[in-house]
């Protein structure tokens, strides 16, 4: 069973509220698809394997930012 380590969806929803469900970087609004139009991403990385740092996925350490994190968002897909 694959052990989920990301923060929970209240915790997301939140900070896509708190971004104005735009991108913290550039500012463009982002979609509704989550890992294609957006995803969260940490301020300080889990690292390969993740972390003990308890502060991992509280609001003030994750951000939005648009595209899958690997692919910017574009508006034609």
């Amino acid at each position: 069973m694959v052990r989920k380590t990301g923060p929970n969806n209240m915790t997301v929803e939140a900070i896509l509220e708190r971004a104005g469900y735009s991108c913290e970087a550039c500012g463009n609004q982002v979609g509704d698809r989550r890992g294609e139009d957006w995803s969260v991403q940490h301020r300080r990385p889990r690292g390969m394997g993740g972390t003990r740092w308890q502060g991992i996925n509280k609001p003030s350490n994750l951000m939005i930012l648009c595209g899958s994190a690997t692919t910017g968002w574009s508006p034609t897909g």
